[in-house]
């Protein structure tokens, strides 16, 4: 059975006031952290592994369900290093979801974990072709993305997958790219809010 990473250690000084973590969808009383775990659960996935970086505590108020925390003990390396402490908390195939990326349903979900049946890596794509989150991997590509220098030029998910070829990496249209917008910023998420309103 696949697991899954969320990637929460970044600083989220763009973010504004509120940690990215906890924001609140209308209508909603959990946290965008608890939404992004219950929608990982409904896609039938038990093992997730949540990272942390900077702010670990800001993150942690905002985190009401039951999963495994571990830490970046180099923050400051960025995303790579962060990707790696968690693909470093166990074995088997992995759902790579950052924590600012809106999820698709738990039927896509599925279709983007199944899609990863005889290659490397899955993941969605946009209407022009490129490649987004959440990405599937498989144990042994994982267990090589832990060996590269996270200091190195090709420390990079992206960049790594981009130097896969076709017949190993598998690129799917799951859902429309209006939703798949990083929320990192204020703006970034009242543009979400005002779309999930009908506005």
């Amino acid at each position: 059975m696949i697991g899954a990473v969320i990637l929460a250690g970044g600083q989220s000084r763009r973010s504004g006031r509120i940690h990215k973590a906890c924001r609140l969808l209308p209508g909603e009383r959990r946290s965008w952290l608890d939404r992004q775990i219950d929608a990982l659960r409904a896609a039938g996935i038990i093992r997730i592994v949540l990272v942390l970086g900077y702010r670990p505590r800001r993150v942690l108020t905002c985190l009401h369900r039951n999963v495994s925390v571990v830490s970046n003990p180099n923050p400051e390396r960025g995303a790579f290093a962060a990707l790696q402490s968690g693909l470093a908390s166990g074995r088997g195939d992995r759902l790579i979801v950052p924590l600012d990326t809106p999820l698709p349903n738990a039927m896509r979900l599925r279709q983007l974990i199944k899609a990863l049946h005889g290659v490397d890596a899955a993941l969605p794509t946009d209407r022009r072709g490129r490649g987004s989150h959440p990405v599937a991997l498989t144990d042994g590509y994982a267990q090589g993305l832990r060996a590269i220098a996270p200091t190195g030029p090709d420390a990079r998910l992206d960049r790594q997958l981009h130097a896969l070829s076709p017949q190993h990496c598998r690129r799917l249209r799951l859902y429309a790219s209006s939703q798949r917008h990083n929320l990192n910023t204020p703006r970034a998420w009242r543009a979400y809010l005002n779309r999930r309103r009908g506005l």
